[in-house]
């Protein structure tokens, strides 16, 4: 079956369960409830679109609520349902669901709503209904159902990438990886609330470009932690409630993962945390108040012993994060600039990449006259080079037979007096693909730095250190 297949089935479910409901036929509005959710986990699983993934999970999120609030009912003996056999049987007492009109005696559509408002008690560890500016049930810290359905998941991390291959950051690896891999490795050492009170929160801050979401990728490959990554574009959404919202539903997501896997510690890696978290003031919006109070919130949560989870931020601008956010990112990690030999290793990288003939002159001279370059910076710098190199490509007019990467013979641009040179226009040869790009020279490398500027400046670094004096 298809998407549009499930989601119709999906929808038929619901108005059956609905229909029950409104005839107090309880043990069948339950069941109806339970297959209306299990065909919208089949949409998630098999739609492309974000959205419509979100809201197929919000909705089986509420659907199951709502089984468990009909169970709770049958259980504790506060109204009894009727089964679905025959359709008979008793309603219940008074205060049941045939009883007096509290709120739990709503039917599923004003408890559920249509995602734009609505109600609920609010004090479930799951709640049936909604929180005040949600759509959807939230999942307390004090229990975590294993029959909810996470809205979000935890990004796919790239493995390729290790913390030895990442060139500079002076001592941040090191810094980070025992700050954040000891207590991964050995929890047993580090009693909360003891003298080796593990830390679950961390800042990574420096000028951009140095490679902090790289290592925060890596160390969460290498030690195979979930990684939860976060943006001010992915939380902060336009309607009033539910930016706070967001914000409970990836921390929650986190919970629930660590509940159901002791062995495994998640990481919510929130990119860009002076975005969301900058200094407060009398002149912040309702909206604003609301995402901070929120994350404040949230990140204690993380600190309790019972569902552990580490909150890393990064940001270029640590000075503009608010102070309570600060207090529960106690660890703070510099990730500088390259030095000069790291600049050296770093052109040697993605420059031998793309075939350049340079000497180790031409590399050390490159290296020496790239300060305040960071890794990004030397990467968009081989770009240029690339661009020039293509450009040279576009105007050749003869070629020559060389052996590619690959040992195969390749026709590579060349100037008309070279040795083996023929005649032939790169963009009018029947082989394209047998064509190689002329080779990365000095001259191409020394035009680009001409035209490729670093992104930090001196006053930027001048500022962090300031910074790391103050605290």
């Amino acid at each position: 079956m298809g998407s549009g297949d499930w989601m119709a089935k999906a929808i038929k479910s619901a108005k059956t369960a609905t229909d029950c409901y409104h005839r107090e036929e309880y043990g069948e509005a339950a069941v109806a409830y339970l297959e209306a959710a299990s065909c919208l986990t089949q949409v998630v699983d098999s739609v492309a679109d974000k959205k419509v993934r979100q809201k197929a999970a919000e909705r089986a999120q509420e659907y199951i609520c709502m089984v468990k609030r009909i169970r709770q009912r049958k259980t504790s003996g506060e109204g009894r349902c009727r089964e679905s056999q025959g359709g008979g049987g008793d309603t219940g007492a008074s205060g049941g669901f045939e009883g007096g009109r509290d709120e739990d005696s709503q039917s599923p559509r004003d408890q559920l709503g249509d995602g734009d408002g609505g109600g609920g008690d609010g004090e479930d560890a799951v709640v049936g209904g909604r929180s005040p500016g949600s759509h959807r049930p939230v999942i307390r810290d004090e229990e975590v159902d294993e029959e909810v359905i996470p809205t979000y998941a935890p990004n796919e991390v790239d493995g390729s990438v290790k913390v030895e291959d990442l060139i500079g950051m002076g001592r941040a690896k090191e810094l980070f990886e025992s700050r954040l891999g000891m207590p991964i490795l050995f929890p047993q050492l580090f009693k909360p609330y003891g003298a080796m009170s593990r830390s679950t929160g961390l800042l990574l801050y420096g000028p951009p470009g140095t490679g902090k979401t790289q290592l925060v990728n890596a160390i969460a490959s290498l030690y195979k932690c979930p990684l939860y990554v976060v943006t001010p574009a992915d939380v902060v959404d336009k309607w009033v409630g539910d930016s706070p919202k967001n914000i409970r539903e990836v921390f929650a997501a986190a919970r629930a993962l660590s509940v159901k896997n002791p062995d495994t510690t998640p990481i919510i890696f929130i990119d860009e945390i002076d975005c969301l978290a900058a200094k407060r003031d009398s002149s912040d919006s309702e909206s604003s108040k609301q995402i901070k109070a929120e994350l404040l919130n949230q990140m204690t949560i993380c600190t309790r012993p019972t569902a552990p989870v580490i909150v890393i931020g990064a940001t270029n601008r640590p000075g503009d994060i608010d102070d309570a956010v600060m207090r529960r990112l106690p660890t703070h990690i510099y990730a500088p600039l390259p030095d000069v030999g790291d600049r050296e290793k770093i052109l040697r990288k993605v420059l031998g990449g793309l075939g350049a003939q340079l000497s180790d002159a031409d590399y050390s001279a490159a290296a020496a006259v790239t300060d305040m370059y960071s890794g990004a910076d030397l990467v968009s710098l081989a770009g240029t080079i690339q661009e020039r190199v293509l450009g040279r490509l576009k105007d050749c007019t003869h070629m020559r037979w060389v052996k590619g990467p690959d040992d195969v013979q390749r026709m590579q641009p060349c100037s008309p007096g070279a040795e083996d040179a023929f005649p032939m226009a790169a963009m009018e040869t029947d082989r394209p693909g047998d064509v190689l790009a002329p080779p990365i020279q000095a001259s191409d490398l020394r035009a680009s730095l001409a035209e490729r500027k670093p992104t930090a400046t001196a006053a930027m670094v001048a500022e962090y250190t300031q910074w790391q004096e103050r605290r």
